[in-house]
């Protein structure tokens, strides 16, 4: 089976469902298939975005006979994959990041958080791109960040996590994406709806999920945990940034303080969540109270 790429993968909704199209024709091949893949229309792609990607050619490495048609990646390209360490799968040695522009692809195990921090802490937290942040707040998302990673194995009930990123200086932007595959957040809260609580679930899961102390998580110490993506949608409505997050057929934005759902024809079997950092911002940013449940600007 002969797969091409689009032209376009980004993370808008339409570059999200291009990609998923083609990691869904992936999952589908039957065991031992000869699945090819096609570069030769592809002009772009997001560099975050390989989070995903990688997510799917690592879940199916052994299952079907992954191959690309060496001639079809453009030098652009190529650059790219070489840049960030997704060269990997397609032979391309390590090239120096002259630009200082790439947050490197990176796999973790599911099980390795103390890693996982160490790399989020250096590659995006440190950068000099990044707004200034106290270093309490800066431990704050952190923790925020590292809850969804540690949502990856308990709800997903995956092994790895993907993630990589892109720094834009002409759109003062930048992007981290962390993917898994496994259960779906749909798959967790119908779950949780049907079997804890014995209720009819909500129809847009990740909108739920989102929302401050809303966790399929048991109970500890009265607290439900949930509070990754409910700090970060703080975070991002005050910095002038933004969420994605693709999960089964529901993609989920948070952008300008308000947040929208739409439902596509194809499913991605896991989760993409993506955080646009707005990096013209010269505000200073603070936790407003030692607890930490908010944070301010001044």
């Amino acid at each position: 089976m002969i797969i091409n790429l689009p032209r376009m993968i980004n993370d808008t909704t339409q570059g999200i469902v291009s990609l998923v199209i083609v990691l869904d024709k992936i999952h589908n091949a039957e065991n031992n298939d000869r699945v090819i893949l096609d570069f030769s229309e592809l002009e772009w792609i997001d560099a975050n975005i390989l989070s995903a990607f990688g997510a799917v050619l690592d879940e199916n490495f052994t299952r079907v006979r992954l191959q690309y048609v060496k001639d079809s990646i453009s030098s652009k390209i190529e650059n790219l994959l070489a840049r960030n360490s997704f060269g990997r799968y397609f032979s391309f040695g390590k090239t120096v990041d002259k630009n200082d522009t790439v947050i490197e692809y990176k796999i973790t195990d599911g099980k390795e958080i103390k890693k996982f921090a160490s790399y989020f802490k250096d590659r995006v937290l440190q950068r000099q791109q990044m707004p200034r942040m106290s270093d309490g707040l800066k431990e704050k998302i952190l923790e925020n960040v590292l809850e969804i990673f540690g949502n990856a194995p308990m709800h997903g009930k995956c092994s790895k996590v993907f993630s990589c990123g892109q720094i834009f200086p002409a759109k003062n932007l930048m992007k981290f994406t962390i993917a898994n595959t496994g259960h779906t957040i749909k798959e967790n809260v119908i779950e949780y709806y049907t079997d804890i609580l014995g209720k009819e679930p909500p129809e847009n899961t990740i909108s739920w999920a989102t929302d401050e102390n809303n966790s399929t998580k048991q109970m500890v110490n009265g607290k439900s945990g949930g509070l990754g993506l409910y700090y970060l949608k703080e975070f991002v409505n005050i910095n002038n940034g933004s969420i994605m997050i693709c999960s089964e057929d529901e993609i989920w934005t948070f952008k300008n303080g308000k947040e929208n759902t739409e439902f596509i024809d194809t499913i991605f079997r896991g989760t993409i969540v993506t955080i646009n950092i707005n990096t013209d911002d010269n505000g200073v940013y603070i936790l407003s109270n030692e607890s930490g449940n908010k944070f301010s600007e001044f």
